[in-house]
């Protein structure tokens, strides 16, 4: 004899993941805020805070600590961090991967000292 199932019972049962509320407040804010905000210059993502890029290629951050990065060419600033531009795999951020709110949630496991140039 074969088990019968209801109309509306799972399939499968749902998944763990599924049951924890904090997931689907997340989803559902994360959902809610699209389309997210991009800059419409090139900007510098450093742990997690946005910093503009001058013309000249210097990082514009009146909320950046002073010493950690203001003031320099980005180039200066990423070969502190060990990882010069020209080493770099370039990755194209359109559409909301250009913004900084998806770029801090899919690196949030990159650590501290984490820079991520967004050119235009």
């Amino acid at each position: 004899m074969s088990a019968r199932r209801t109309a509306g019972s799972p399939v499968y049962g749902t998944p763990p993941i599924m049951e924890s509320m904090s997931w689907k407040t997340e989803m559902v804010e994360r959902a809610l805020s699209y389309p997210y905000d991009v800059p419409r210059e090139a900007y510098v993502l450093i742990d997690g805070r946005v910093s503009g890029l001058g013309a000249d290629g210097r990082v514009l951050a009146p909320d950046w600590v002073a010493g950690d990065g203001v003031g320099e060419t980005l180039a200066e600033l990423l070969a502190v961090t060990g990882e010069p531009l020209h080493e770099r795999i370039p990755v194209l951020g359109y559409g909301s991967n250009a913004a900084p709110s998806q770029l801090r949630r899919k690196f949030a496991d990159a650590g501290p000292g984490c820079v991520i140039p967004v050119l235009k």
